[in-house]
């Protein structure tokens, strides 16, 4: 089918760029060197041990970090736009993002030194924002039943209350600004083999959890009463992917920093090459999550010689320019 013919393709592109993220940065290792240090890591000739230490320290981890972030963005984005039935929508949508800064803000501001399974205190206190945001949302919407709408309106206001918690953090300590963008911009920067082991963990049980759920997804698209008719408890349903995008997203923020529009781009590309139904949407838009973010990177760290350009900032000029492209046609679906 091909359907299958593009998603065997993407699996390519993406392995294919993994390969080609090892032979670019900012350290000012050659791509010809950094073959000869991959080779040598295999076992094929000798290389210096600086070199190969690079690789496998810090070009590695970062591409598998990338990747997986994106990958995990990519699924949040899919389901974020069945979960509220519209294809504007994205995985920052519940407030999510903006709990993570404000968790960020109070590790800063409170100076508090904690290391758990390999997390710096601020990607722990990064995650507890982000699930303090999931629940809040969670127990405010739960009151009007759950619904798409209920989620969008507690997240929003949930992002202004920590807009507001945000600004007051930042007056009461006025070196917190500086170190809070920096972790919003260059989270990839401290990439580490246990954020590639937890984004694993997290994205492999997210496919798990969403086996056999594709068809009551396309279901659930139609709206709740005909999802009833068809057979499928939306409430039930909402409540799983509501669990899965938060986890996914809440693991990506704590993992690479904020890296926006990943979540939104891609379902809409999947939807252009592979066609509306989820069975070929969710694993096109995981593939496609991880491309776009590691290419993102890729460029980021290969423009500019000794310097790099975070892969959040070339995300929010593409990203920019798709949203206003999105927002210039008709909706979809």
């Amino acid at each position: 089918m091909k359907q299958t013919r593009i998603i065997l393709l993407l699996v390519f592109g993406l392995l294919l760029l993994m390969f080609v993220g090892l032979l670019f940065g900012s350290s000012g290792i050659s791509p010809i060197d950094a073959i000869k240090a991959i080779a040598s890591i295999l076992g094929f000739g000798d290389s210096p041990e600086t070199h190969t230490r690079i690789i496998l320290l810090m070009r590695l981890p970062r591409m598998l970090v990338s990747v997986l972030s994106g990958m995990a963005l990519g699924l949040a984005g899919a389901l974020s736009q069945t979960l509220f039935r519209n294809d504007l929508a994205d995985p920052y949508i519940a407030g999510i993002g903006s709990g993570a800064i404000f968790g960020v803000n109070i590790a800063l501001i409170s100076g508090a030194s904690l290391t758990i399974l390999g997390f710096s205190t601020v990607s722990i206190f990064a995650f507890a924002g982000a699930v303090l945001a999931c629940l809040i949302i969670w127990l405010l919407s739960g009151r009007t039943g759950s619904t798409g709408t209920s989620l969008v309106l507690a997240g929003v206001a949930l992002s202004f209350v920590f807009a507001g918690l945000n600004y007051i953090i930042v007056v009461l300590g006025r070196d917190i600004l500086q170190k809070t963008f920096f972790w919003s911009y260059n989270g990839l920067s401290s990439s580490s083999y246990t954020g590639v082991v937890f984004l694993a963990i997290a994205v492999t049980i997210s496919i798990v959890m969403l086996t056999g759920l594709p068809r009551k997804m396309d279901a659930y698209l139609l709206g709740d009463e005909q999802a009833t008719y068809l057979g499928v408890n939306p409430v039930k349903l909402r409540s799983m992917m509501f669990v899965i995008v938060s986890l996914l997203t809440g693991m990506a923020v704590t993992t690479a920093g904020l890296m926006g529009f990943v979540g939104l781009i891609t379902p809409h590309i999947s939807r252009r090459i592979v066609g509306g139904e989820s069975r070929y949407v969710v694993p096109c838009s995981i593939l496609l999550g991880g491309i776009t973010l590691g290419l993102a990177d890729v460029v980021g760290r290969s423009i500019m010689p000794f310097q790099e350009v975070p892969a959040s900032v070339i995300m929010n000029i593409a990203g920019g320019l798709f949203f206003f492209y999105l927002i210039s046609r008709k909706p979809s679906w």
